[in-house]
């Protein structure tokens, strides 16, 4: 008996086994279908016209000596090889050869032709599946017995096709021997979610590394002999300034929804390093100079760096927030939120600079007016306006 049921046809005849695309003859199921007095006409014409023909029953076997094999096959009874390279030549049709045409390229890869573009040999072969959606998969086993007991929903549909697939690609996996020649590789669409949430995925050492050698980096390279120029406390505190106001803006992020991608945990945090320590190293090497100028009241050398500089820091820093706030505009969602997150950051950044790192500054100035020593400032340097080995340094204890 045969009827028609969401669309598709579903067939159970006594004796014959369950219909699948290997036993699928259409022009034998239109017949049936007729002879149970079936109106059915609408199906043949769409059959006719799409060249569906009779399925796959009339298609080759690549084994012949398979039970699956049909009795249709046109090399069922052959003896000879199967020439597949002939076969997949210019691609192949599926279950309609007017509407479904598989190409080449979809097909095989590294393949080798002749002259006249005759498929001679190839590398890999291919094969895609194609599964129903969750939603599809709901509305197809909505109420049938077996899910009736489930509470089914397009929830468990997903759960089920992603368990599914990564079954599937264990099988796959499994399939091959460990010294087989071949090499099998599978991709679905749990595989690429992985992916993304691999690299989604914070490293905090690869950060952490990042941000320590940045901290090496500023500390050395503001070190000076003489302890009244020396500013390597100052660069490792704008490092940490920096630091801080990365997690403060990517924290401000994650609070009001803006989700995290690769870009975000991969690029983001180093982009904001080097723009937040690059405006730390502009005010510190005006303050060096202005630090030192005496004809400058000491009061005001803080004051007048950022007179110097501050105007460059805010135009720089503006113009960056503007760019990433525009580039949120561009129609891809990850493009967005990694601008977005961006222009926050650099925000934070901003602020950080103009309104904290200046307070560290005149810190540092008052610690060079008492000709402390740097980074280890409660000790205080015995050597006066002149450069001298730290060998030669004495310390004592500030009390």
């Amino acid at each position: 008996m045969c009827w028609i049921r969401h669309a598709g046809v579903k067939c159970r005849q006594s004796g014959k086994p369950p219909l699948q695309w290997m036993n699928f003859d259409p022009l034998e199921l239109i017949a049936e279908m007729k002879a149970v007095t079936h109106v059915v006409d609408s199906w043949e014409d769409m059959l006719v016209k799409a060249e569906v023909g009779r399925g796959y029953m009339d298609r080759p076997c690549i084994d012949p000596a398979d039970p699956d094999c049909p009795l249709s096959a046109p090399n069922k009874n052959s003896t000879q090889p199967l020439d597949i390279a002939r076969i997949l030549t210019g691609g192949c049709h599926g279950i309609s050869k007017k509407y479904m045409h598989w190409q080449e390229e979809l097909i095989v890869g590294g393949a080798e032709k002749n002259n006249s573009g005759i498929l001679l040999s190839a590398q890999a072969l291919q094969t895609m599946f194609q599964l129903m959606t969750p939603k599809q998969m709901y509305e197809h086993l909505k109420g049938y017995n077996k899910v009736s007991h489930m509470n089914w929903n397009e929830e468990k549909a997903a759960a089920i096709l992603e368990a599914w697939q990564r079954r599937y690609s264990e099988e796959v996996q499994q399939s091959v021997s460990i010294n087989s020649s071949q090499k099998v590789l599978t991709f679905t669409t749990t595989t690429l979610e992985d992916i993304l949430k691999s690299f989604s995925s914070v490293s905090g050492i690869r950060i952490a590394s990042g941000y320590l050698l940045m901290l090496a980096y500023a500390c050395l390279t503001m070190l000076r002999w003489d302890c009244a120029r020396s500013q390597g406390a100052v660069g490792l505190a704008g490092v940490l300034l920096v630091t801080l106001s990365v997690a403060a803006g990517l924290g401000l992020c994650s609070l009001i929804g803006i989700s995290f991608n690769a870009a975000t945990t991969q690029v983001l945090p180093f982009l904001a390093l080097g723009v937040g320590v690059d405006d730390v190293f502009l005010l510190a090497h005006a303050f060096s100079e202005t630090g030192q100028n005496k004809r400058i009241p000491f009061e005001d050398r803080t004051g007048e760096c950022l007179k110097r500089t501050g105007a460059s820091v805010a135009l720089t820093s503006i113009s960056n927030i503007t760019a990433f706030f525009m580039a949120a505009l561009i129609p891809i969602p990850a493009l967005r939120a990694f601008s977005l997150q961006a222009a926050v950051v650099v925000v934070f950044n901003f602020a950080m600079v103009l309104l904290i790192f200046p307070a560290i500054l005149s810190m540092d100035l008052y610690r060079r007016e008492d000709r402390r020593f740097d980074i280890f400032c409660c000790f205080v340097s015995t050597t006066i306006h002149q450069r001298t080995s730290p060998v030669h340094h004495a310390f004592k204890v500030h009390t």
